[in-house]
């Protein structure tokens, strides 16, 4: 049986052997210094590109790899002992060498880092060098206070009658007591008097409008007593029935939803509640009549005074579409007024002809005979009406029906400002998704209706510039007192708005592009809201401004939003042309030359 020779101590060694072996590790390192100077460069070059969090990783793969050579290195020694004494001093020397640098490699990666940032730090650091300093460092702390933000929303407050909890602070603001927005820890929270004075929502598309909407709606349904009325212009199917799923929730009501550009049924809309003034007003909006300008001025008159007609008749005004249909003809009209010679007089007016050009109330029958046969069995005496429900839907896909769609919508937002002062007995919130397809003059007029009807307005779109002209836009926002500002690349208008505040603003001296070490420092004016900052938000957060005071929040989602019950089938059926209805609130009034 073999045994292992015994070793031999090294001071038994000859000296011839030890100055082999010396010459053979100098050798070695020669040999592979470069496989560990190679690995160490590839090492930094991945902690360059992965950014300064690899350090953690790479000095945990250090360590390890020194612990493999510390728990290694017994066997290495062992077999180096051994070739000492059989005068082979070479091969397990190179291989303990090439084990150490493969594994010491990520050290030697982070030796090199820590060199270039020390290098780095006793350098002077040119201009460029120290603007960019200050961004990374603004950069880091922006994220980090999102971060926490968002934490956070895993912990909200207990909901708060009257108290519309939005989200999470990144930045609070310094809000007046009677402003109506508190912070309360970390989080912002809205008064609900807040919304009689409008809210409007700026934001691109995928900056998070929708989840903030979502978020308003459901503050409104479970901490107020609010009507919540939602119209999209946009006509999203699954943010309707989620909002029916909230409202089922809170309330146990099944949301009716007004659906047009779908192709599938939606519920029915009652559109000709009110007086004759109030009806008359919604036919014009639908018409177009407002629109018609320079010589088709004349036309509009004439339009408005067929309308007339047909609404101010002493068995009322019409009660749906279909009976629209059947008065706008001359024969009925003649029937109805034979006996009032004023009335007859625009009668004739209205239905003579000229020529080959169509009268008065052709021109104004084949405007509206398109919207009649698309609104016929949608819009109808059977279906809802504002004052009947505490909440409704109305999805209106506007880019697959625009001119039709665009105009029921002017018809319904004059619906709506009958409702304010007329048959409104709760109060109530409006949210209009998507505001480009609505008229700027009729908005401005509901603004203004909505501020003393205990009925607020929420206004969400993606632009500024999408609420009307200039003097338009300024009309608007000055009627919105609470203004909301998400991402997006256009900003400065909304910004603005939130005022400036003294900023102490520092120079540097340098010298051939290097800091001396001498500047100055004043103080001035800035502005609260960086639109660079704007434009890079990230979904979800968003600027608050009220009373030029802003707050920077996280918006806390809605999750697990429940399924209402299935809607009624058949909602949209064909109905009989109705008889005066006692549901009118006034009596006509006589016909107005």
């Amino acid at each position: 049986m073999t045994s292992l020779p015994t070793l031999t101590p090294h001071k038994s060694v000859d000296p011839v052997l030890i100055i082999v072996g010396i010459c053979a590790a100098v050798a070695s390192l020669a040999a592979l210094g470069p496989l560990f100077v190679v690995g160490s460069v590839v090492t930094y070059v991945r902690i360059r590109k992965h950014g300064y969090r690899a350090n953690g990783g790479l000095l945990g793969c250090g360590v390890l790899g020194g612990c493999a050579i510390a728990v290694a290195w017994p066997f290495f020694q062992a077999q180096y002992d051994l070739a000492l004494v059989r005068d082979d001093a070479v091969s397990p020397f190179l291989l303990s060498v090439w084990s150490s640098a493969v594994l010491l490699s990520p050290l030697g990666g982070m030796v090199i880092d820590m060199t270039e940032k020390l290098a780095d730090f006793f350098r002077p650091k040119t201009i460029e060098e120290t603007v960019e300093d200050e961004k990374r460092k603004m950069a880091r702390q922006e994220e980090k206070a999102g971060v926490y933000a968002t934490r956070r929303g895993a912990h909200p407050p207990e909901p708060r009658r009257g108290i519309l909890t939005c989200g999470t602070t990144i930045h609070p603001g310094r809000f007046p007591p009677y402003a109506g927005i508190t912070q309360r820890a970390g989080w912002l929270q809205i008064a609900e008097d807040v919304l009689n004075q409008h809210v409007s929502v700026i934001g691109a598309t995928g900056s998070g409008k929708t989840e903030l909407l979502k978020r308003l709606i459901f503050e409104l349904l479970f901490n107020t007593d609010r009507d919540v009325f939602l119209i999209d212009g946009k006509g999203d199917p699954e943010l309707a029935l989620a909002i029916r799923g909230l409202v089922y929730k809170a309330r146990g009501v099944e949301a009716p939803i007004f659906r047009m550009g779908y192709g599938t049924a939606g519920a029915v809309y009652d559109g000709f509640r009110g007086d004759a003034e109030a009806i008359k007003n919604r036919l014009v909006e639908l018409a177009g009549i407002p629109a018609l300008e320079g010589n088709a001025t004349h036309y509009a008159n004439l339009h408005r005074n067929v309308l007339q007609l047909v609404c101010y008749a002493e068995e009322g005004p019409p009660q749906s579409f279909a009976e629209l249909r059947r008065r706008l003809h001359p024969k009925w009209l003649r029937d109805t007024y034979k006996t009032n010679p004023s009335a007859m007089w625009i009668v004739e007016l209205v239905t003579q002809e000229k020529g080959k050009e169509p009268n008065a109330l052709t021109q104004l029958a084949l405007q509206l005979l398109p919207v009649i046969t698309e609104l016929e069995r949608k819009v109808a005496p059977h279906g809802f009406a504002l004052e009947d429900t505490s909440c409704a839907i109305f999805s209106i896909r506007t880019q697959t029906v625009s001119d039709i769609a665009q105009r029921f919508l002017h018809y319904l937002i004059e619906d709506f400002k009958d409702y304010i002062g007329n048959r409104q007995t709760r109060p109530a919130e409006l949210l209009l998704d998507e505001y480009a397809p609505f008229k700027s003059e009729n908005m401005h007029s509901l603004l203004s209706l909505a501020r003393s009807s205990n009925l607020g307005v929420g206004i969400l779109t993606q632009d500024v510039a999408t609420l009307g002209d200039e003097q338009m836009q300024q009309l608007i926002l000055a009627n919105t007192r609470t203004k909301i500002l998400m991402a997006t690349d256009f900003p400065e208008a909304i910004a603005k708005l939130a005022g400036t505040e003294y900023q102490p603003e520092s120079s540097y001296q340098h010298l051939e592009g290097e800091q001396t070490g001498v500047g100055t420092t004043r103080i001035q004016h800035t502005f609260k809201i960086d639109p660079n900052e704007v434009a890079k938000l990230p979904a979800g957060q968003a600027f608050i401004i009220r009373q030029r005071e802003v707050a920077k929040f996280y918006v806390h989602r809605v999750n697990h939003i429940p399924s209402a019950p299935p809607e009624p089938e058949h909602q949209e059926r064909e109905e009989k042309p109705t008889t005066p209805s006692n549901r009118q609130q006034k009596p006509p009034p006589a016909i107005k030359l």
